[in-house]
């Protein structure tokens, strides 16, 4: 599901992965807000994991996690930080 309105992005794994871990239901949600009128450039990523899995492969409830996804969002971060340097700096040569 996409709202671009509400900027929410969610994403439900039916196949393959953690499916066959033994997860009956894993479903990803990204909702990104702006941080404030204060820094109208910034934004919050909010991640949400639901899940549900077969009593028999508990043990996998490790796998759950938002790590990948908190290093995305630094990845992405970097490189938008970067590119609007890079803008800054041609306006001023300009």
């Amino acid at each position: 599901m996409v709202d671009n309105e509400k900027r929410v992005k969610e994403v439900e794994v039916v196949e393959g992965g953690y499916r066959e871990l033994g997860f009956t239901f894993y479903l990803i949600r990204f909702e990104i807000t702006e941080a404030g009128s204060s820094t109208p450039s910034s934004c919050i990523i909010k991640t949400t994991v639901e899940y549900e899995l077969k009593e028999e492969a508990a043990a996998m409830v490790s796998f759950v996690s938002v790590d990948l996804f908190a290093n995305i969002a630094q990845i992405a971060k970097h490189h938008l930080l970067k590119k609007h340097t890079e803008q800054l700096s041609s306006q001023v040569l300009v």
